[in-house]
């Protein structure tokens, strides 16, 4: 995060719970976002056991949702549609609003050439997530208006990028890349194409190195080693990133690199060699054709012209000692890094750019958060930021016009528009403690002690790659006169990044034939929702007792056909003896109908009532 802070404050291996408050205490910032941080971690770690690597809520028919979710349309060329819904990566939730194209994303304005969609191919659609830092001038509504203009904090808000991976025919070849899991496949293709995936493996090591005593009164104690006069918060971060070779192929290349420089520098010489030879030798004829008393003047301005010429000679094998110097100590491929005093902090919001005049807001709070001649600064805008980019640094050539609010740079930014919030971030790296510089970037050079000032000192570990924005703090004290840097028996550790992490989750597979897109594979995952099996077992109770209850009632009406039946059965009987002329007297008929109605009862298992006489 590139904010005005006070020191880092993620400590995750602490496992701290959270952060308790003092009566009469200072407060500092790395208090407040500690404890942010802490629950943040809880969130997220809780969320991402829940939901595994990634996914999107279930639908009512186990599907995946729409989080999300790629679909093509007929109207578009070499685009598809972004349906909107959430999405979890790692425990972060992804939202999107409402549907997007892939050409009109917010989050990933502008595509580059490497993201556009090609005829007759094959693409893996997946999902960039990682966080990005905001000011006041990206979003001017976190600024209070009625404070009269300063800022009172920044936010940082998740980025989620619909990017895509081509699939080579040596994928589509490959029997063993049809048994990988497009989770596997997205992070093999990454490591390959640029060596990175969730972070980078730069590791980098921080110190201050003993230093001669000052005499300067106005320095500090002359046995600190920090030699600075405030407490500063360091941001080391790569501007140029790069991917690490094996050590074998970094040899070979560099000696193919060195052969080819050879053979280009000999083919320089001879070429000039043989074109000074085609002169003398048409200088020779031409004075033999002269006259003798013209020989002595001839030979005279041969011989100044061969002075010249290895004078020239030595003129450019001295350059060439100068260049492979240059080589030795700052390479002219690899990667690059910047450092800031103030985390980066210090920006300057841009009114309008003409030419290398470029009119800004303001020109600094003060001395010494404002610009002057020879800082190098940084052209960002929304759309630089969000593609990572890293151009090339520019200078301040001039001193700034506080009347105009302008400063001078050594060369024409790229035109930027008012809508894509453009800033200057000023960088304090310098060329003048023997530091050479490239694009105004310092080049890394491995395994070896580079000053910043002050007596901070950094090294990177050999052998390893680097991504545009990988970024350490490092806090200096002049109490102590030391930083704060872990470290391990008395040596500073390596550390990786604190940041930039990236989160990707493969979403689908894609092909492209005249521009039409036709989705292939859907690779989004259905996330269980914890309460379904809950609400599951309700309903299968409640279906249950519903049928029992059916079975009651089926069984009752059952029972009352049976009764009805067996009393339309005893009447037709009786009727059937009346009509046959049984013979009776009316004593012993009314005996046999009460004998007749008992027998039923006990059929039936009614009680017996007592008869009447």
């Amino acid at each position: 995060m590139q904010a005005d802070l006070s020191k880092p404050f993620r400590h995750p291996r602490k496992h701290y719970r959270r952060v308790l408050m003092q009566q009469g205490r200072v407060q500092l910032d790395a208090d407040w976002n500690e404890q942010v941080d802490i629950l943040l971690h809880y969130l997220q770690s809780l969320a991402a056991d829940l939901t595994g690597p990634h996914g999107t809520p279930m639908r009512a028919d186990g599907l995946p949702g729409t989080g999300f979710d790629i679909e093509e349309d007929e109207e578009l060329r070499r685009d598809f549609l972004i349906l909107p819904g959430h999405y979890y990566v790692d425990g972060i939730l992804c939202e999107m609003e409402r549907v997007r194209r892939y050409r009109r994303q917010l989050d990933f304005p502008e595509l580059p050439e490497s993201a556009e969609l090609e005829d007759d191919g094959e693409y893996v659609v997946y999902l960039d997530v990682w966080e990005r830092h905001i000011t006041y001038v990206e979003d001017p509504r976190i600024r209070e208006i009625a404070l009269g203009g300063p800022d009172t904090t920044t936010r940082s808000r998740v980025v989620s990028q619909v990017k895509v991976l081509p699939i080579g025919e040596d994928d589509l070849e490959d029997e063993g890349a049809e048994k990988e899991t497009p989770e596997a496949w997205v992070r093999r293709r990454l490591l390959a194409a640029t060596g990175v995936y969730a972070l980078s493996t730069a590791r980098m090591c921080a110190r201050v190195r003993p230093d001669r005593p000052s005499t300067d009164p106005c320095r500090v104690s002359p046995t600190s080693r920090y030699r600075g006069l405030e407490n500063q918060l360091y941001r080391v971060e790569i501007h140029e990133g790069w991917r690490a070779r094996p050590r074998e192929e970094r040899e070979r290349e560099e000696e193919r690199e060195e052969e080819r420089e050879e053979e280009r520098e000999e083919a320089r010489r001879a070429e000039h060699r043989e074109a000074r030879r085609e002169e003398r030798e048409d200088e020779r004829e031409e004075g033999e054709r002269r006259e003798e008393r013209e020989e002595g003047e001839w030979h005279e301005e041969h011989e100044e012209e061969e002075r010249e010429w290895a004078e020239a000679e030595e003129e450019e094998e001295g350059e060439e000692r100068e260049r492979r110097h240059e080589r030795e100590g700052a390479p002219r491929r690899g990667p690059t890094f910047k450092w800031s005093r103030e985390n980066a902090s210090v920006i300057f919001p841009i009114r309008s750019i003409e030419g290398s005049k470029v009119t800004l807001d303001h020109l600094g709070h003060d001395e010494h958060l404002g610009l002057h001649t020879g800082d190098w600064v940084e052209v960002v805008d929304d759309v630089y930021d969000l593609h990572r980019r890293a151009d090339n640094l520019l200078r301040i050539t001039a001193p700034p016009d506080p009347v105009k609010m302008q400063v001078t740079l050594d060369h024409a930014p790229a035109a930027g528009r008012r809508t894509r919030h453009p800033f200057l971030r000023r960088w304090d790296q310098r060329d003048e403690h023997g530091q050479i510089l490239r694009g105004g970037a310092i080049p890394i050079v491995e395994d070896r002690w580079i000053d910043l000032e002050d007596g901070i000192q950094v090294r990177f570990v050999p052998g390893r790659s680097y991504r545009t924005g990988d970024y350490w703090l490092i806090p200096a004290r002049t109490r102590t006169g030391e930083i704060e840097w872990p470290r391990d028996e008395g040596r500073p550790e390596c550390l990786r990044p604190s940041g930039i992490v990236h989160h990707y989750a493969p979403l689908g597979r894609i092909s492209v034939d005249d521009g039409e897109i036709e989705v292939i594979d859907d690779y989004r995952r259905a996330l269980l929702r914890p309460w379904a099996k809950i609400v599951e077992e309700e309903d299968e109770e409640e279906e249950k007792a519903r049928h029992e209850r059916e079975e009651e009632e089926e069984e009752k009406e059952k029972k009352e056909r049976e009764k009805d039946e067996r009393e339309e059965r005893e009447e037709e009987e009786e009727e059937k003896e009346g009509a046959e002329g049984a013979v009776g007297t009316v004593e012993e008929a009314r005996e046999e109908r009460p004998r007749r109605h008992r027998k039923r009862r006990a059929e039936e298992g009614e009680p017996e009532e007592k008869e009447e006489r």
